[in-house]
């Protein structure tokens, strides 16, 4: 997940380019939060944490939850 992060951030806009390294540094936790809880934790709302998902060929945060597991 990590060096396909890398490979998109110069596509990504600011915003994604932002939230994408927590998705990847913390992988684990992807596995057992919620996305509110992560944006909470992460201080991100939850929609700016789910920006880069479709950049990142997920429709949503359970089929992150899938190509991280």
């Amino acid at each position: 997940m990590l060096k396909k992060i890398q490979g998109l951030l110069p596509d990504l806009t600011t915003a994604e380019a932002h939230a994408a390294p927590q998705l990847s540094d913390h992988a684990r936790l992807i596995l057992h939060a919620s996305i509110g809880e992560l944006a909470l934790a992460w201080r991100f709302s939850q929609p700016a944490l789910c920006m880069p998902l479709e950049a990142l060929g997920c429709s949503g945060f359970q089929a992150l939850r899938g190509q991280v597991s």
